[in-house]
């Protein structure tokens, strides 16, 4: 059995990992890849490329949820 330590570490590297992967995928393609509940386009100014972003992902959502509504799907 391993230490405590050891799965510690493995976690945090993890962890650290998953972030810079996040920061190489908006550093390559801007706000392309930003999570579903991420909520910084709702602060962005109207009419930007992030703003309308945004806006179009929170209708994909909702159009999602009309046609699946949540707990009615496995996923």
């Amino acid at each position: 059995m391993s230490d405590r330590s050891d799965a510690h570490d493995y976690f945090a590297e993890y962890h650290s990992a998953v972030e810079a992967y996040e920061r190489e995928l908006k550093r390559a393609f801007g706000f392309a890849f930003l999570p579903e509940l991420d909520q910084q386009g709702a602060e962005a100014l109207p009419g930007s490329e992030l703003r309308r972003a945004y806006e179009m992902m929170v209708e994909a959502r909702r159009a999602r949820d009309e046609r699946h509504p949540p707990g009615t799907w496995m996923g």
